[in-house]
């Protein structure tokens, strides 16, 4: 585990699984929904970073340059180890190398992340070069578990909710719809394509969070339940089962081509609201 410390935050960073943020807390409070249990199983815990595939894909492949490539929820990026570049109190950056022979990801590419604590913002920055002779498509999401506080609002620029079947894969119909502001009586699991970059803030026991993401990031997963103990506002680059889209233009699945780069970032800022202690 590597901790970022500064005056009003503390991150706890594992490189070992994927650069997972295990803990958030902000003056001294606990911003992540803690479950052990989750991490145990192998499933989403903390603020995990998704890639190459965020969230279900359909029956676990896509085909992508004529190429069928297996796949896995959320993709396997979390659970991979990353070699850790640099490091200080507030930032840590970490690089995974592929080679070809990933069987998810079977291309020549380099991703670089770097998490600073920059202030009370948390920001993570992913660098991702195609070092190959072929492109390749990929999704980015963050999937953050936040403590749910009660009488806690959120505010979105998601409008439109992508139709699922009972497999939770879009139909490609789209419907206006924005999920509900208060969080006490919302339940969800559904993703929302953004007005412009996915911009969020979850207002809550005097603490405002807003997330926000770099131009690529057009979409956002609410994820909650009326008894969860947690909420997750997830920001993400493409459409749920985005290789496997017909309508491209929904799909928005990022295509890094031969010896190019690609640059994105999200941020998670905080300050306390007017009036609490």
């Amino acid at each position: 585990m590597i901790t970022l410390v500064n005056k009003c935050c503390t991150v706890v960073v594992d490189p070992d699984m994927g650069l997972t943020v295990e803990s958030f807390t902000f003056q001294g409070e606990e911003l992540l929904h803690q479950d052990s249990a989750r991490k145990r199983a192998g499933r989403t815990y903390g603020i995990p970073i998704l890639f190459p595939t965020p969230n279900r894909v359909a029956n676990d492949r896509y085909v992508f340059n004529d190429k069928m490539v297996p796949a896995v929820m959320h993709g396997f990026l979390r659970h991979r180890v990353f070699d850790i570049e640099s490091r200080s109190d507030t930032h840590i950056a970490g690089r995974i190398t592929f080679d070809g022979s990933e069987p998810l990801f079977p291309y020549n590419a380099e991703v670089m992340v770097t998490i600073s604590l920059i202030g009370s913002t948390l920001r993570w920055e992913f660098h991702l070069t195609n070092t190959g002779d072929e492109p390749f498509g990929y999704g980015l999401a963050l999937h953050p578990f936040f403590v749910k506080k009660k009488g806690m609002t959120l505010e979105t620029n998601g409008h439109q909710r992508l139709v699922t079947d009972e497999n939770m894969l879009p139909t490609e119909e789209i419907v206006e719809e924005r999920p509900s502001s208060d969080v006490d009586t919302l339940a969800s699991d559904a993703i929302f394509r953004c007005d412009g970059p996915s911009t969020s803030t979850l207002r809550g026991d005097g603490i405002e969070l807003k997330i926000l993401g770099s131009p690529a990031f057009g979409y956002t997963v609410v994820y909650t339940g009326l008894e969860s103990a947690f909420i997750c506002i997830e920001p993400q680059s493409c459409a749920i089962n985005a290789h496997n889209l017909a309508d491209q233009e929904l799909a928005a699945l990022q295509v890094l081509e031969s010896n190019q780069e690609h640059l994105h970032w999200v941020e998670m800022r905080l300050s306390r609201l007017p009036g609490s202690p």
